[in-house]
């Protein structure tokens, strides 16, 4: 049979135009597809976000209902020693009540009364270390503080030593309500680059323990640092949470690791953590970085960072003790002032090297009242006679007109103060 070549090509014609629609109708069915994907996905999200506002609305009033105003008594119900340096310590309500609700990464201020301060109160800030939501105890985490680095002939800490030495089950402890302003985000699908060294993993395990327990999508970064395997704080928890859940990155990193530390298995870096070492492992800089641990490794890290180009206002700091040192001291553009304390009659030349107005007078021979030393509990108010301050780090509540925190607070100009 003959076919006529019209005919051929009228029929190649409508296979083309019959494929074409085809594709075209498989082209906007995987749009399709794709689009309902995102749709799902956005409600998912929106979904979340939802029920995580609802919870936080709920914790709030009941924040409100039952924060208390100055110090509250705590009976200690256990003590558990977490290592040879760390002990951790929990707390119920002595007057039987309820405690309220804490955000992770807040912390308790306490005022004690160690003999070695001579009978005068001490003002010392712990992170609550415990499940937000098991509200029986709150738990707080203390590592027994050695002579500061450099001073070996130094006494230890006295707040820390007090509490491993005299601190027991039974024991009554004054603290304030929680508080703090060392959160993360309020977005609860932001990710976020949180980085401990040795006690300083206290607010974090509270964050991990948060997440897990209100199921958000959070994409967690967490890098933890410590000497060796032994002063590894909360291994197994550590492990378990990051084996369940694939959005959070463990990395452990053991400065002076010993022979039967598993490098691969307890340990995946041999060094501190350094900024190489996030540049290494993280796929860009575009995160929120929480840093906690001693001051040196935090004022590394910070400036660190800084340099790579992460934004001054994404990396939040939390260093409680006399080894904390604000982040930011020497800050620009700041010069050389005279600071008078008229009360000790002395007075000193302050430049940017020297630190805070506390660690000023400290070095001076000017004692002055201190707790956390961060800008959080007040105890380092002084009075301002002339002259103007400026803070390395935002003070956790402003001081009355006229005043000012000395253990965040460098000079403006020449200085007089009531001290």
């Amino acid at each position: 049979m003959t076919v006529e070549p019209l005919v051929v090509v009228g029929w190649v014609l409508l296979a083309v135009v019959v494929f074409e629609g085809a594709g075209s109708a498989f082209v906007s069915w995987r749009r399709a597809v794709a689009v309902d994907r995102r749709n799902r996905a956005g409600l998912a999200l929106l979904e979340a976000r939802l029920a995580a506002a609802a919870v936080d609305c709920g914790r709030q009033g009941e924040r409100r209902r039952l924060a208390w105003s100055g110090t509250r008594r705590l009976t200690v119900v256990q003590v558990v020693v977490e290592n040879s340096e760390v002990r951790s310590y929990l707390l119920g309500p002595a007057d039987g009540g309820a405690l309220p609700p804490f955000l992770p990464g807040e912390y308790l201020t306490f005022t004690l009364w160690p003999e070695a301060a001579g009978g005068r109160p001490l003002s010392r800030c712990y992170s609550l270390s415990g499940d937000p939501g098991e509200l029986a105890s709150y738990r707080v985490t203390i590592k027994r503080a050695g002579p500061p680095p450099g001073e070996p002939a130094a006494p230890p800490g006295r707040a820390s030593t007090w509490f491993h030495d005299r601190v027991t089950v039974g024991s009554i402890l004054e603290a304030k309500a929680p508080s703090g302003h060392f959160l993360l985000p309020a977005e609860p699908d932001a990710p976020v680059v949180l980085i401990g060294a040795g006690v300083g993993i206290t607010p974090f395990m509270a964050m991990l323990a948060a997440r897990a327990r209100a199921g958000v999508a959070r994409e967690f970064h967490l890098f933890y640092g410590c000497r060796d395997g032994e002063a590894h704080l909360w291994r197994r928890e550590m492990v378990r949470l990051a084996a369940t859940d694939e959005r959070i990155r463990l990395v452990v990193a053991y400065s002076r690791p010993r022979p039967e530390d598993r490098p691969g298995v307890d340990y995946q870096h041999g060094g501190r953590i350094d900024l190489a070492l996030l540049q290494r492992l993280l796929p860009a800089n575009n995160f929120d970085f929480y840093l906690c641990g001693p001051a040196a490794m935090m004022t590394e890290l910070t400036a660190g960072l800084l340099a790579w180009g992460v934004p001054a206002e994404r990396i939040h700091g939390e260093a409680f003790g006399p080894a904390s040192v604000p982040l930011g001291v020497a800050a620009d553009g700041a010069v050389a002032h005279r600071v008078a304390f008229l009360r000790s009659g002395k007075e000193l030349a302050w430049e940017p090297a020297r630190g805070t107005l506390l660690a000023l007078a400290e070095a001076g021979g000017v004692a002055l009242e201190s707790g956390c030393r961060v800008g959080n509990c007040g105890a380092c108010k002084l009075p301002v006679k002339s002259g103007e301050v400026r803070y390395v780090a935002s003070p956790g509540r402003a001081p009355d007109p006229g005043n000012c925190l000395a253990c965040v607070a460098i000079p403006a100009s020449d200085l007089e103060l009531d001290a």
